[in-house]
């Protein structure tokens, strides 16, 4: 059974959010909650104040793993897990709790992401709602 939605990144009472809970293996279910007019405002009128999208996100590729950490400006390392070479901050180190929540974040970002749900429009509630009986 799938775990309960945690926040992934953004504020909890707050519009940007993204929110993820374990589904199963190495498979997470995601959500993110966006305003239109931090995307398109022009797409107001047609679309509604709210955007949220739904999918699934495997760490079962190594490879764009990879591509998406480094599209953060991060990368994997042996020693130190998942770290900003630039800066020398370890973001993640290996075997630490936010692992996985690391992993689901840049692959969210970089788009290596099976989208269940795009939805629009101005009721919040029911578009979440919609969005996650999508996963």
């Amino acid at each position: 059974m799938p775990s309960k939605f945690r926040l992934l990144e953004g504020d909890q009472s707050g519009i940007p959010a993204i929110y993820y809970r374990w589904s199963q293996e190495q498979l997470y279910d995601v959500y993110e909650v966006n305003l239109w007019k931090d995307l398109d405002s022009s797409a107001i009128p047609s679309h509604g104040n709210y955007n949220v999208q739904a999918g699934t996100v495997s760490l079962e590729q190594r490879d764009t793993i990879v591509q998406a950490l480094r599209s953060c400006g991060w990368e994997l390392h042996a020693e130190h897990g998942i770290w900003a070479p630039f800066s020398g901050e370890v973001v993640a180190a290996i075997g630490c709790k936010h692992w996985d929540a690391v992993l689901v974040s840049a692959l969210w970002g970089y788009g290596a992401k099976e989208v269940s749900a795009d939805l629009s429009g101005n009721n919040l509630r029911a578009l979440v709602r919609r969005a996650r009986a999508s996963l």
